[in-house]
This record gives C-alpha cells, structure tokens and sequence, in this order.
C-alpha cells in the first residue's frame, strides 16, 4: 500500500526569513528617500523665505527715508545692525539678529555697508551693502548669535563669543559663526547694491 504524499501548504521557516529580510530592506530604503525628500522640501522651503527676506530687505532699505531725526541723511555706518528699520533705530550690535516683520520666522543683520568709493559718506545716494538674513523659527526677541550658537553649535559653548577684533570691528568668533550659519544652509548672505531715494536730494 503506498502513501500517497499530499501537497504542502504554506512556507517554512527559511522561506518566511527570506521574504521578511526582503521586505525590511525595501522598507529601509523608502524610509530613507521619504526623510531625505522631507529634509530637502525643508531646505528649499528655508531658501525660498531667506530669498524673498533678502529682496524685500533691500527693497526697503532703498525707500527707507535714509535721514536721522533732526533731517540729516544717514551715513552708511548707519546701516550696520538694523539698517534704518526701524527708522532711526541706530542699532549696531554684531552679536544681535533683528526679527524681519515681512517675513515670519525670518532674522536679519546689515554685516557692512559703504558707499560707492567704500567710504562712509553720508550723502551718498548708493550703498554697497552686505546683509545676512537667517531663518529661526523657533525664536524670542531678541535673538543673539550665542542662542543661535546654543541651539546649532557652531562654536563649543567653552568658546564663547571674545576674542580679537578683525579690522572691520567684528569679533572672529561672531565671523566664525555667521560664516558656519551661511555654509549648513541656515542663512544667506546678500550683497547688494541699494540705490536709496533720499528726502534730503
């Protein structure tokens, strides 16, 4: 009398490892292209805001009025810090980011600013100008390099922000930072050409 073999049902144990090491592989690899998609429309998100912080920046330091609170005109060295908005503000601090209201979430500094012959004339209608805009959202005014420094770590927080100044009064660790911000892609730097239309001309 013979036995007569039935066919097998199912999958063995081998056959089971195989199809889910398989299947946790793909899954692995559209994980990873789905989080890096997201980190990239996050990127081009950020860049598109700086882009349009910057423009408009510019923009309204041109129409801004360009003149102090007695009338005269603003020298370029004016521009450093805040630029002239608000107007008459007169803020230079290098270690100082101040909210732009046009564009949430968007911080800037006027890192340098010169007229045409790189003096600091102030009746001067163009200005050479170099403008560092950053996206923080998650940030209180004021917003200072160490928070951001805090929260990035560009710098070691034993570093700090002293050190000697370059020849442009800046602080080489407040350099190393704005430059660290610009190269992960966290600000961008402008320079720009503003032709100001003055009250006084």
């Amino acid at each position: 009398m013979s036995m007569r073999r039935t066919p097998r049902s199912g999958f063995t144990l081998v056959e089971l490892l195989v199809a889910t090491g398989v299947f946790m592989i793909g899954f692995s690899a559209a994980f990873g292209l789905f989080l890096a998609a997201i980190r990239y429309r996050t990127m081009a998100d950020d860049t598109i805001r700086l882009s349009l912080a910057a423009s408009s920046l510019v923009e309204e330091l041109a129409i801004g009025n360009g003149q102090t609170a007695t009338g005269l005109p603003l020298r370029p060295s004016q521009y450093l810090g805040a630029g002239n908005l608000p107007p008459n503000s007169n803020l230079i601090d290098p270690k100082q980011f101040y909210a732009y209201s046009g564009v949430p979430g968007t911080w800037y500094t006027v890192e340098s600013c010169t007229d045409v012959l790189g003096g600091d004339n102030p009746e001067s209608a163009t200005l050479h100008l170099n403008l560092l805009v950053l996206v923080f959202t998650q940030a209180d005014q004021p917003l200072t390099l160490e928070d951001v420094n805090r929260r990035v770590r560009i710098l070691t927080p034993s570093a700090g922000f002293r050190g000697t100044l370059d020849d442009t009064g800046i602080n080489s660790e407040v350099k190393q930072v704005r430059d660290g911000l610009v190269q992960r892609g966290l600000a961008m730097r402008i320079s720009a050409v503003v032709l100001r239309r003055p009250s006084w001309m």
